[in-house]
């Protein structure tokens, strides 16, 4: 009996990452306790006191204060079990309003490991669905909201990114402009959907819209987490698809009749044109309880040299056709990727081929080539 109470007041504690226990936190214990005797009617609250310190001196409970379950493997596996248990039938907007303020952020994050349950998975379908709490625009754009979807984008990236389309996806650019509060975790969701082979396209899609309206100074904004899908040396986008995958989302943008949309394109060909190196932050291949996710990396050099042609050819095409203004910027790109790339024995006559016509073009800026130019043959190496 002592081992079925136990473990009943445990699979409760697990829906959160801790949970306080000693004054002046001791509320949250007692609503937990009130989740246990749902299951329990007999656990009364002293019970529930006792069995909890008996867990602490076992050291399975550790903390002062503030209480969590040790090792964390073992929550987990007691997060699964209260779902396969007890999740049929789960309303989360009914549990969410219950929970105690402090609480909340501390039972969210733990839907990352949602998809390891059948039970756990159906109850964040529906709440990912339509129907759903997202579906009132003051949770969806909280602070709570956008880390849940953040969290949820790694249990479920496929409703999680039907979630972010049919919302974010259709703001209005001056309500995306707006949007502040929550909009990094939006930006983290999509760049771990967006690892998905399947689901780049439209992740993909989503960033754009959110580059298209930034208002984000850092790094790792919209821009930046877009720019860094698109490298082509190995192992730096984080992602599983190709280049051939990904380079129509180029095509796409740099077809377009607006300028903005054509400049972003021109931003993701000089990353995807970079011969450099590049740091990629760890964390996008390792969501939830899956085995770590296998970026798309080329098996021989020859696969990167045909990356870099497709969009070299692309770019220098399609871009004759444009007003000087603009194809001056296109000649910049391919200027200074030109000057890398030559070094390159697979690709560089035809490098040379179209940096010799790039002279004559009355959009090239002469100024800086030759100023790109003298810095090239001045560090020159002995492959150039």
């Amino acid at each position: 009996q002592t081992s079925q109470e136990t473990l009943t007041i445990l699979r409760h504690v697990a829906l959160f990452t801790r949970f306080g226990f000693e004054d002046p936190v001791a509320h949250e214990a007692k609503f937990i306790w009130q989740l246990v005797q749902r299951a329990n009617p007999s656990i009364t609250w002293q019970r529930f006191q006792e069995l909890v310190e008996r867990l602490r001196r076992r050291r399975i409970l550790q903390g002062r204060r503030t209480l969590f379950i040790v090792p964390k493997a073992l929550h987990i596996y007691l997060w699964i079990s209260y779902w396969n248990a007890y999740g049929r039938d789960f309303s989360f907007a009914d549990f969410f309003a219950e929970v105690p303020s402090q609480l909340r952020n501390w039972f969210l994050q733990f839907f990352i490991y949602g998809h390891a349950s059948p039970v756990a998975s159906d109850a964040i379908a529906k709440i990912l669905s339509p129907a759903g709490p997202f579906s009132d625009r003051e949770f969806l754009a909280t602070k709570a909201g956008t880390r849940f979807i953040n969290y949820l984008a790694e249990a479920d990236p496929r409703n999680t990114l039907a979630l972010i389309e049919r919302t974010f996806g259709n703001w209005p650019r001056d309500d995306l402009l707006a949007f502040k509060d929550g909009r990094q975790d939006i930006v983290w969701a999509l760049e771990k959907i967006a690892v998905w082979k399947e689901y780049f396209p439209r992740a993909a899609k989503v960033l754009i819209k959110l580059a298209l309206a930034e208002n984000s100074s850092y790094g790792s904004n919209s821009t930046g987490t877009l720019r860094d899908l698109f490298w082509t040396r190995s192992g730096l986008a984080g992602t599983q698809s190709a280049p051939v995958e990904r380079f129509p989302t180029i095509e796409q943008l740099l077809q377009s009749q607006n300028e903005e949309e054509i400049e972003l394109g021109l931003s993701l060909c000089e990353r995807w044109l970079s011969t450099g190196g590049g740091i990629r932050m760890v964390g996008a291949e390792y969501q939830g309880l899956r085995s770590e996710l296998e970026f798309w990396k080329p098996k021989i050099w020859g696969e990167v040299f045909d990356a870099w042609r497709l969009c070299w050819r692309h770019l220098w095409y399609v871009s004759r056709e444009w007003q000087p203004q603009r194809r001056q910027l296109a000649n910049r790109i391919l200027i200074d990727a030109g000057l890398e790339l030559v070094n390159f024995k697979n690709i560089s006559a035809e490098i040379m081929d179209t940096l010799s016509k790039l002279v004559e073009d009355d959009a090239t800026d002469r100024r800086q080539f030759t100023h790109r130019l003298i810095g090239k043959l001045r560090f020159r190496s002995e492959r150039l």
